[in-house]
C-alpha cells in the first residue's frame, strides 16, 4: 500500500539550520507527500531562507507559541496518511521515511513508530546512538522523555 506522508517542521529562529534540515526530506528515497514548515514567529532569517524552496514546501507563519502548538497547527494543516516531525535543527537519513513505511506496510495494526539518534558535535563527529525501545502502551514512556503527543 502507498501511505502519504506529511512531514511538519516546527521552526523558532533557527533559519540557519533550516536548508539542511529541508533537503534532507527533499533527498528522500521515499517522497514525502509535503512538507509543512511552522514558523513559530521567528525574528531572525527564517522567512527569507524559507522563501528559497518555493512551491516544495508550505510554509505556516504563527505568532510565537512554543514548539507543542507549532507541532499542532502542522498537524491540523497535513493531509497525510502519516505525520513524521522533524526539529529544524535535525536532518534525516535519506531512508528514514522509506524504512519507517515499511513498518507500517508489514503491520497495519502498528500506530507509532520511533527510530534511533545519532548526535553529531560542531566538528561532525558522532556522539553516540541513541534508541528509545518502546512497545505495548507507550504513553508513559512517551511522557518520561518528554516527547510531544498529539491527540
Amino acid at each position: 500500500m502507498t501511505l502519504s506522508v506529511s512531514v511538519v517542521i516546527p521552526n523558532y529562529n533557527y533559519g540557519r539550520f533550516l536548508p539542511e534540515a529541508i533537503d534532507s526530506v527533499l533527498g528522500q528515497s521515499y517522497p514525502a507527500h509535503e512538507i509543512l514548515v511552522v514558523d513559530d514567529g521567528s525574528t531572525d532569517e527564517s522567512l527569507s531562507v524559507l522563501s528559497q524552496y518555493g512551491t516544495r514546501i508550505s510554509v505556516i507563519k504563527q505568532e510565537n507559541q512554543g514548539v507543542g502548538a507549532a507541532r499542532n497547527t502542522g498537524v491540523r494543516r497535513s493531509s497525510g496518511d502519516i505525520v513524521a516531525f522533524l526539529d529544524a535543527d535535525d536532518i534525516w537519513d535519506e531512508k528514514k521515511i522509506e524504512k519507517q513505511v515499511g513498518k507500517f506496510n508489514e503491520d497495519p495494526a502498528i500506530g507509532l513508530v520511533s527510530v534511533s539518534m545519532e548526535e553529531f558535535n560542531a566538528a561532525g563527529e558522532s556522539l553516540g546512538i541513541y534508541t528509545q525501545d518502546l512497545e505495548g502502551r507507550i504513553a508513559e514512556n512517551m511522557l518520561r522523555f518528554d516527547s510531544a503527543i498529539v491527540v
